[in-house]
């Protein structure tokens, strides 16, 4: 029987074997997701209430000083939206006439449903980061996050709240003027005070209102030693001081906050990291050695035992023992776009207006947004400033010398206040939760240690699915930990901060009476113990301040000073933005293609003898926001066939290879769908210049397949993108035929490329049109001038959507319990439907090297049987829990990324309409129809008829020829792709007979995928002429979220 017969036949018993049903594979539509998605949106967003229409109360101030800082809402640059009144500018810290030191402040009023009685301060960390970065990032009335085209209204705003309050304080931070003097956080609370007092002078109104303090990360140390000054100088401010919320804060040593728990923080987040056994090993080792590993299984008790010793003998770590640096070393290796602050990211890298967060060298529209001179005249800003969002220089000329807030004033602070919020994002690496936990167990506050019972897991709950954290509240503290947040929760988890700030207005219990000399003696020995030994082996000082203490507390501040002064340089030693941005830069350099002589040329030299080829000429100088020259190009429709009646085109934009590329091959890459166009692929992926989503312009791809050799890009079938004429076609072999069809007209204008060897890539459903396509010029040799070598498909639809989706959907869960962040009782409800349906034993039973023997389904359905949709059980309740969750990456959380082509996108983002493709400049140059309405997947179905693609899935039919076939055959698949699961691959692999053998005959090894001997990119797998890769830090997109890897995967 000659193989076309074997494949008829074997496709009729396919049918009888799983009756009337749709053969297609059936992966969920971009349209469908999106929908989706809006209801996510929807729910998300915050109900409108009576009044939200306007921005602000009403409020005015007296003093005719105030109009000099008077902020108009309708004028501020890039902000197409009244954000109402505000009031900004420079004050200084005293009442001095000769003050030459400034703070800048922006103060805007509470929105309609705040609260007029109530300011909130805010400032960021640092120390010396500009509260600014908050105000636009965080919780302001406007947002402009990273990632995103111009800023929006934030609907999560504080002024929903009350009155805000942003200041750039210390003196040497953004726009703050004079020079900095000040040596510790008493000085810094002074100062601050200072400012305060000339800022209610010129704001009386707002004097005797409710006063609460807030910030994040170094603010740990600011905020509490503020409001210890006011509650120490109760008449210095006329203000209420009420409580204060702060939020991945700096209280404790870094041994505790950072490097203790650094190991352990890998090991939740190992798919994250994606470091190799071999180096997991190393460190595990290390942390053993260093005293880590079993440090709160030992001591973080519930109440604890006693006050918690160092782990070694420093506060910042022993030699041999500063494992978070080794760590944050090894994931910049894997991953350039790794980002302590949130270490979800992943490449590619992430605009910034303000250059800042950002793990990646990256092109920066310039001058960043407050270094804009439009901006500072409004804000009355300075205008000789050159701001940054962090400054250039220390605001604490020798070091802040005042000792770790969990050590001194923050447990007085929290006895005297109305409420205290600590608040901590679980997926912040440069400070990590667990030492959080550790420091407020090690504080003694209202006559006890830490707090007395356990902090419950998932006991911050969403929609009885998500677990959006954990939450303890004790004695007038309360402490949260937010699951998909990093370093500023109100960024990441807007909802979440906001509710929690909301707490801050909440009545306090009553509190016991407090020994003080306890409370003082424990704060003390814990300083004793944590800067130079364990309490079991107290040094001779420790043992003098001890003595002195039992015996008279007077001598208590002497002791603190002299004990300060035994040890040198006792400021937390957080890794600064600058530090982090130097290593990011060299992370950069080394992710880098190292390119040969001519790199810097654009194209080789390349013409064609017909003189049609000069109507699709593209000069590469001409493409709209494109501020560099690309080269060469030709790109316009062409006909399927050479009919002079023919009506249906398919578009192309043809690329020639690089200046190391080679001239004998051409790549055609096609996009999925079915309908989505290749333009995507093209602008984001593989082509040589990228306007990926989160960046603010294109810029050149150095990971450009034009590097290999020239680049073919076509939207089809028919009804994708800018081509033309009605679709008729029903199953793969129709689609083949015209593609081959298109391929010869493309031939006979370009025709010096006849003969070169050719290569058949794309992704997604292009598992389908791939195959089919090599599998029809294989059978049709004379039919196309071109030498089919091999294919490389994507994350690729080739089996039934029960394997490919469903049957590892639950396992693909719990191995990123992380990022889904589903509480256990909804993960146990799955994983219960998954036994019931027969997943959980299908993979135990049927993966196996080699394979038993052919598989079977796990039901009797194609897709699921009822009761069985484990996969969109999932999604659903991730959508509940996390409105940015994209399925395509499933790392992706809050705020929602910009995208130039208005998809993907996982939450309906402001867009910058219309989408690239769809502008009229870009249509003409690149000889696009301009009556067409380009979207990136395709509105209405590119098959003829209502029942779709009725070929079945390429592994069965065609797949395994092609491999037979080729030279080369490669499959790749994203681990973080939820849409294509790749354990559902590796089955469909398994299920594939060719060159005489069933599947894989040996496993697929663990880790073999290495990068620099540290760094786990994934698995791989090569036998009988396929080569299956997978790909660690990547989702549905290899090319766009990986590109170094195809210098690894044998394209």
């Amino acid at each position: 029987m000659n193989f076309v017969l074997q494949k008829v036949f074997f496709a009729a018993l396919l049918l009888l074997a799983f009756g009337n049903v749709p053969s297609q594979a059936k992966m969920m539509s971009k349209a469908e997701l999106h929908s989706k998605q809006v209801v996510a949106a929807e729910r998300f967003a915050l109900p409108a209430k009576p009044g939200s229409g306007k921005t602000a109360k009403n409020i005015t101030f007296s003093n005719s000083r105030a109009s000099e800082f008077y902020v108009d809402g309708t004028s501020i640059p890039a902000v197409d939206f009244d954000v109402g009144p505000s009031w900004a500018g420079l004050l200084p810290i005293s009442s001095s006439p000769n003050e030459t030191r400034k703070l800048f402040f922006w103060f805007f009023p509470p929105g309609p449903q705040g609260s007029t009685e109530d300011l909130i301060f805010w400032t960021n960390g640092g120390p010396g980061c500009s509260s600014l970065e908050g105000l636009l990032q965080e919780n302001g009335p406007f947002s402009w996050s990273f990632g995103q085209a111009k800023p929006t209204q934030n609907q999560f705003s504080w002024t929903n709240l009350s009155s805000i309050l942003f200041v750039e304080q210390p003196v040497g931070t953004g726009f703050s003027q004079g020079k900095p003097n000040i040596t510790n956080e008493d000085e810094l609370a002074a100062q601050f005070v200072g400012f305060m007092q000339q800022f209610l002078e010129v704001f009386s109104e707002l004097k005797g209102k409710n006063f609460y303090a807030s910030g994040e990360s170094y603010a740990g140390m600011y905020v509490p030693y503020i409001v210890n000054y006011i509650y120490e100088h109760p008449t210095a401010l006329d203000l209420e001081m009420k409580g204060f919320w702060i939020s991945d804060p700096v209280i404790g040593w870094d041994v505790i906050q950072s490097e203790l728990p650094a190991v352990n923080f890998v090991h939740k987040y190992e798919n994250v990291f994606s470091l190799n056994q071999t180096f997991m090993a190393q460190v595990d080792a290390a942390a053993e050695r260093c005293g880590y590993t079993n440090y709160s299984a030992t001591h973080v008790t519930f109440p604890p035992k006693g006050l918690l010793p160092l782990p070694g003998k420093s506060t910042e770590g022993d030699p041999g023992c500063f494992l978070w640096e080794e760590v944050l070393d090894a994931a910049l290796i894997v991953n350039p776009a790794f980002d302590i602050y949130r270490i979800f990211d992943t490449f590619p890298i992430l605009w910034d207006v303000l250059g800042f967060p950002g793990t990646f060298e990256q092109v920066q529209v310039s001058p960043v947004y407050f270094d804009r001179d439009d901006v500072k005249q409004v804000i009355h800003a300075p205008l000789d400033v050159d701001w940054t969002e962090c400054s250039n220089i220390n605001v604490f000329p020798s070091g802040d010398s005042s000792l770790p807030s969990g050590l001194t004033v923050l447990p007085s602070i929290i006895e005297k206040s109305e409420r205290s919020v600590i608040v901590h994002g679980l997926a912040d690496y440069i400070l990590i939760s667990e030492g959080t936990r550790i420091t407020i167990q090690n504080m003694t506050w209202a006559g006890l240690q830490g707090f007395q019972t356990p902090i419950l897991n998932e006991s911050f709950i969403v929609d009885g699915v998500g677990a959006l954290g954990n939450m303890h509240s004790e004695r007038g503290l309360t402490y949260f930990e937010v699951a998909l947040s990093g370093h500023m929760v109100p960024q990441f988890s807007p909802r979440v901060g906001r509710k929690r700030s909301i707490s801050i207005n909440a009545p306090r219990r009553a509190l016991p009476a407090v020994p003080q000399l306890s409370f003082v003696y424990s704060k003390m020995c814990c300083f004793a113990s944590k800067r130079a030994a364990p309490c079991r082996s107290t040094p001779v000082w420790t043992r003098t301040v001890q003595a002195i203490m039992l015996s008279s507390s007077s001598a208590l501040t002497f002791v603190i000073i002299a004990a300060t002064l035994l040890v040198q340089d006792v400021s937390c030693k957080i890794m600064s933005k600058a530090e982090l941005h130097t290593r990011q830069v060299e992370a950069a350099q080394r992710f880098s293609i190292r390119t040969g002589p001519g790199a810097s040329q654009g194209v080789k030299n390349i013409t064609f003898s017909n003189p049609r080829a000069s109507q699709f000429y593209v000069d590469g100088t001409t493409i709209p926001e494109v501020n560099f020259d690309i080269g060469p190009s030709w790109s316009g429709l062409l006909p399927i066939s050479s009919d002079p009646n023919e009506t249906r085109q398919l578009f192309f934009w043809f690329f020639p290879p690089g200046p190391q590329g080679s001239t004998e091959d051409l790549i055609f890459w096609t996009n999925g769908g079915p309908g989505c166009s290749s333009l995507e692929g093209l602008l984001q992926e593989n082509g040589p210049f990228s306007w990926s989503w989160g960046q603010a312009l294109p810029t050149q791809n150095e990971f450009s397949w034009t590097n290999l050799s020239s680049v073919l890009f076509v939207e089809q079938p028919v009804g994708t993108g800018f081509s033309q004429g009605v679709p008729n076609i029903t199953n793969e072999d129709e689609l083949a035929a015209q593609l081959v069809g298109f391929l010869q007209q493309f031939l006979s204008v370009f025709s010096e490329l006849k003969d070169l060897n050719f290569y058949l890539a794309g992704e997604s459903y292009a598992g389908m049109y791939v195959p089919y396509t090599a599998n029809y010029i294989y059978e049709h040799p004379q039919d196309l001038d071109l030498d089919l070598k091999g294919i490389w498909i994507s994350d690729p639809a080739i089996g039934w959507d029960v394997i490919q989706g469903q049957v590892a959907a639950a396992n693909f869960m719990h191995s990123y319990e992380k990022n889904f962040a589903l509480n256990q009782t909804f993960m146990a409800e799955v994983d219960a439907t998954a036994a019931r349906c027969g997943y959980t034993s299908y993979l135990q039973e049927y993966l196996t090297y080699p394979p038993k023997g052919k598989l079977p389904l796990p039901g009797h359905y194609i897709e699921n049987d009822p009761g069985c949709d484990v996969w969109t059980m999932i999604f659903n309740a991730s959508l509940l829990v996390n409105p940015a969750f994209d399925i395509y990456r499933v790392f992706d959380t809050y705020p929602i990324l910009w995208d130039v082509l208005g998809f993907p996108g996982t939450f309906p983002a402001v867009q910058v309409a219309p989408v690239y493709f769809d502008r009229e400049d870009v249509k003409s140059a690149i000889h696009a129809p301009l009556d067409v309405e380009w979207s990136e997947c395709a509105n209405s179905s590119v098959w003829a008829t209502a029942a779709g693609d009725s070929s079945l899935p390429s592994s069965y039919t065609v797949l395994p020829s092609v491999i037979e076939q080729s030279e080369r055959s490669v499959i790749v698949n994203g681990l973080a792709d939820y849409l294509i699961i790749a354990e559902g691959t590796r089955i469909v692999i398994q299920n594939m007979t060719w060159s005489g053998k069933q599947g894989f005959q040996t496993p697929i090894a663990t880790d073999s995928f290495i990068v620099d001997d540290v760094g786990a990119l994934g698995n791989m797998h090569s036998e009988r002429g396929l080569t299956y890769y997978e790909v660690a830090l990547s989702g549905h997109m290899v090319p766009q979220f990986s590109p170094k890897v195809r210098d690894n995967s044998d394209l």
